[in-house]
């Protein structure tokens, strides 16, 4: 159990790092110089979303009850998380599957950023 929660972390602290210029990362091999490409993840194949398990008992007032978003409005913290096990962290292709999880982390970063008003 401390190896989830060890790996838990690891991958929380990835999600926050989208936020420090991650989406522009040079990935290993690639360009300045040389051939590039690009990797996209999706973030509901990587990530999950956090923040269930602590919601408002109702949606904050000035909303609609029936608000297309009601459940999303009642959560009092965002964040995204991975699961990885000791086999995939200690794997060689680790490094793709990190960029990975923290390239799939970037769109809610960049949208809780937006929220605050802050610069991403």
């Amino acid at each position: 159990m401390r190896r989830f929660w060890s790996l838990a972390i690891v991958a929380a602290v990835l999600s926050s790092l989208a936020g420090c210029g991650l989406d522009s990362l040079t990935l290993p091999g690639g360009a300045p110089n040389g051939p590039s490409f690009t990797v996209t993840a999706e973030f509901s194949d990587v990530l999950d979303l956090g923040g269930d398990d602590n919601r408002l008992k109702r949606i904050p007032t000035g909303f609609d009850a029936d608000h297309e978003f009601a459940d999303d409005l009642r959560r009092r913290s965002f964040f995204g998380w991975a699961g990885l096990s000791e086999k995939k962290v200690t794997a060689p292709a680790f490094l793709d599957e990190y960029t990975r999880i923290c390239e799939a982390g970037v769109p809610l970063v960049r949208f809780l950023c937006d929220a605050l008003e802050l610069e991403f």
